[in-house]
């Protein structure tokens, strides 16, 4: 998921109105013809669509926790507990089409994100329901219900939440549930939208849906001002060359993996004769190559590990949970992607291509320490540049 999910403002401001009010109006006629709803709750139920909708559109970013979060749930709790659920299942309906509009580059999210609401807050309230809960009466005698609400709530998430984070991965159940659903971030997240909905009734029982609209406002104001802050901590570990993460966040990153005991493996690679490269292409034509491997090692890693620029023309890939016979095919199937890309200016190259030299370690199967990991993927790396040259080493082999 990428950090700054903002909307994609691309289509024209005509055609977003148009689809807006024929939605709007889909919704009032759904609710007229199949759910008659009161005109102070249709008011109600437009305006809690509405902030839901702001919420998905500046995703809440929180220290240490994996992805972006859509504290929208205390939204969708305070519509069931006071409306009921027919008109908190229009809201996450308002909400799905716009998300899909306005998040197209992260599509994924858009379309399962608003149907796992739906299936879980369906949950909530049927646990708010068994417990004795009354959608439309507010009281704190109802608190057994509330809770009751929240836990099936979770239970759910717990359940439909995995599909997301496997699409598209590799990661183990364990690891998204230790590392992510169950942790103790994940769980807080879970108390901060319970805390965040019980200020929202207290807000709606004595103010009305304009006490909603001000914590809202407020809690979206915190989140922006947050993410300014978040952003600039980010470049702080971002390499202004290549955008990848620089030197500092790859020991900060495997001293993490470390803490945790997990298996890891290093690839360290060195792009071979970049020297002959910058003095006949010129440093400037030289920085573009470094972005252009630099773009190409993400592309081809993806979300199976963490792409770093080591320093000058080395870059280093941490694989987490990956053995050292799996990390040395990544390396050569990366090394391959590199070979036979077609890069501006290679002609100058010997052999008339780009090429890169990798040395391979891995913990604990090699390694008995992250100093231990480092120097020997370094050691592999300087083996293969001085013998042969665009090839892949795990470190104690022979090339």
């Amino acid at each position: 998921m990428p950090i700054d999910a903002a909307p994609d403002n691309r289509m024209p401001l005509a055609k977003i109105l148009f689809l807006v009010g024929a939605w709007c109006a889909f919704m009032v006629l759904l609710t007229t013809a199949f759910h008659p709803i009161l005109p102070v709750h249709l008011l109600q139920m437009f305006i809690m669509a509405a902030i839901s909708i702001s919420f998905y559109l500046a995703l809440w970013l929180f220290p240490n926790f994996p992805i972006p979060v859509v504290p929208n749930t205390s939204i969708l709790f305070v519509a069931a507990i006071t409306l009921g659920p027919f008109p908190e299942l229009c809201i996450v309906l308002l909400t799905a089409p716009f998300l899909i509009l306005g998040m197209r580059h992260v599509w994924r999210f858009a379309l399962f994100f608003p149907a796992e609401d739906a299936l879980s807050t369906m949950f909530g309230y049927l646990g708010f329901k068994i417990f004795g809960g009354t959608a439309g009466h507010i009281s704190m005698s109802q608190w057994s219900a509330y809770v009751a609400f929240w836990i099936a709530y979770f239970i759910s998430n717990v359940v439909l939440i995995p599909i997301y984070y496997g699409m598209g991965t590799k990661t183990s159940l364990k690891t998204i549930y230790v590392e992510q659903i169950l942790s103790l971030s994940g769980v807080a997240m879970n108390a901060i939208d319970l805390i965040f909905g019980f200020i929202m009734i207290f807000v709606m029982k004595h103010i009305g849906i304009a006490g909603v609209i001000f914590v809202s406002v407020a809690l979206w104001l915190v989140n922006v001002n947050y993410r300014f802050l978040l952003r600039s901590v980010i470049q702080s570990q971002r390499d202004e060359l290549t955008g990848l993460s620089n030197r500092r966040h790859f020991k900060s990153t495997l001293e993490k993996y470390f803490r945790k005991n997990r298996e890891i493996s290093l690839l360290i690679l060195d792009l071979d004769n970049f020297k002959t490269y910058n003095d006949s292409r010129g440093h400037i034509k030289g920085d573009k190559l470094l972005r252009e491997v630099a773009q190409l090692l993400s592309a081809n890693v993806g979300p199976r590990g963490v792409v770093c620029r080591y320093g000058g023309e080395e870059f280093a890939i941490i694989l987490p949970d990956m053995p050292v016979t799996h990390a040395f095919a990544e390396a050569e199937r990366i090394r391959h992607a590199i070979s036979t890309r077609s890069f501006e200016g290679m002609e100058v190259m010997p052999h008339g291509k780009i090429t890169i030299s990798i040395g391979v370690s891995s913990y604990p199967e090699l390694a008995k320490d992250m100093e231990q990991l480092i120097q020997q993927a370094d050691e592999a790396l300087y083996k293969v540049k001085f013998q042969n040259k665009n090839q892949s080493l795990v470190f104690g082999s022979s090339l």
